[in-house]
């Protein structure tokens, strides 16, 4: 009998959002027979809590405040406290390195721009090999840079999420042959067009034959927001029937974001739409919620490293209007399963929410959407793919020594 491999999963955060959904998604489907995982989060929250419900052993370590607010992602954060957070990141190396020489795991793998840091620092000088999962665009060229130099000397192997976030890498110098793309994997029979629904018409106090357009994410500028609500204005004057649903909170304290859900119910107001919007927060019924959806609208202001939510809204059945770039495009593939924005625009957004509404053909449409995805997106095969780089990088001791200087 193979022995088992602990996985200690690092995640730069204890929130739950897309990445964190896919990376809990994969501590619950990997095979226990051969890897136990043991996920480490910078920082309690929900994804603490649904880990532990779903099984898997979960260590939640404290955070300094200057180390949660730093954030990695364009710069957000000046250098005064880019230097706080990297003074606060060297007690969480140690916190980590301890629990590696604890938990002796055959692999720490590391989620976030934070955890790569963290996570590759904590883990030198002990045995455990290093894989990156890069689930964002690194658009900051001269940290990349650094981050690439990192990977390159001290990872066994990189997974992305997209070969759009493959090829991005491999531009600004991650070693292509260390990347390994694998698309995140969805759970077609929890994401299923089989179910109830969330009774989300009559939550929000609207008539039951009114045409509910969604559209989900963690509420941040770049998620597209802003033009969702300018197209809702276009939309309803066409369609009075039509009422609207954001879905999704405040997920994450860095520099850039927090505040911008009273941002949305100002410029909602603005446009006269109080009675037909509703921010319903952060939801865990979310299979319900995409059921509830005539359309499923997902257009964000700069292109998706995957796409999550247009995957799952795609699962389970619903008419899907998003714009195809990004991981988004590999997600719909050359058939036309989903409706395409033109452009970033509320016009062109506008125009495509209402064919959608007005397609006879919306409902085959979306039947072939979900196909795709169980065909290409489930969560068994990327569990799969992902235990296969786990056992390439456990049965390379080269790697292992390429990537640390181990203590014996």
């Amino acid at each position: 009998m193979r022995p088992v491999h602990r996985i200690l999963l690092l995640s730069s955060v204890g929130a739950l959002g897309g990445a964190e959904c896919s990376l809990l998604q994969l501590a619950s489907t990997v095979n226990r027979n051969r890897f136990e995982p043991v996920l480490v989060t910078i920082g309690d929250g929900p994804l603490c809590d649904a880990a532990r419900a779903n099984g898997v052993t979960t260590i939640a370590l404290p955070v300094a405040r200057s180390f949660e607010r730093t954030s990695l992602r364009a710069r957000r954060s000046g250098l005064f406290a880019l230097a706080a957070g990297a003074a606060a990141a060297l007690p969480l190396v140690q916190r980590v390195r301890a629990l590696i020489r604890d938990i002796e795991p055959s692999i720490v793998h590391t989620n976030g721009n934070k955890a790569h840091v963290v996570g590759t620092a904590a883990a030198l000088a002990t045995s455990a090999a290093v894989v990156w999962h890069v689930r964002d665009f690194l658009l900051d060229r001269a940290f990349e840079r650094i981050l690439a130099h990192a990977a390159n000397r001290r990872t066994a192997a990189i997974v992305t999420n997209s070969v759009a976030v493959g090829a991005c890498c491999t531009d600004i110098g991650f070693d292509m042959a260390r990347v390994h793309v694998i698309p995140n994997g969805i759970d077609c029979r929890l994401f299923s067009p089989d179910g109830a629904g969330a009774g989300l018409r009559r939550e929000c106090g609207w008539p039951d034959d009114a045409r509910l357009v969604i559209t989900v994410g963690a509420l941040a500028p770049w998620k597209g927001h802003d033009l969702f609500l300018d197209a809702a204005a276009a939309i309803h004057r066409s369609d009075p029937s039509t009422r609207f649903l954001i879905v999704g909170s405040e997920l994450y304290v860095t520099d850039g974001h927090g505040g911008y859900a009273d941002v949305l119910r100002r410029q909602a107001a603005a446009l006269g739409l109080e009675r037909v919007v509703r921010l319903a927060g952060q939801r865990r019924d979310m299979p319900a919620v995409l059921r509830d959806a005539d359309v499923v609208v997902h257009v964000p202001r700069e292109p998706e490293p995957f796409g999550r939510v247009v995957a799952e809204a795609m699962a389970c059945g619903r008419p899907v209007v998003t714009i195809l770039d990004g991981g988004i495009a590999e997600i719909a593939g050359r058939d036309r399963v989903v409706g395409a924005v033109a452009d970033r625009t509320p016009d062109a957004l506008a125009a495509a929410v209402l064919d959608a509404l007005r397609n006879p053909q919306a409902s085959a449409q979306a039947a072939r959407g979900r196909q795709r995805i169980i065909d290409h997106f489930t969560a068994d095969v990327h569990a799969r793919r992902i235990e296969a780089v786990y056992e390439s990088v456990i049965a390379s001791p080269l790697a292992r020594a390429a990537a640390h200087v181990a203590v014996h």
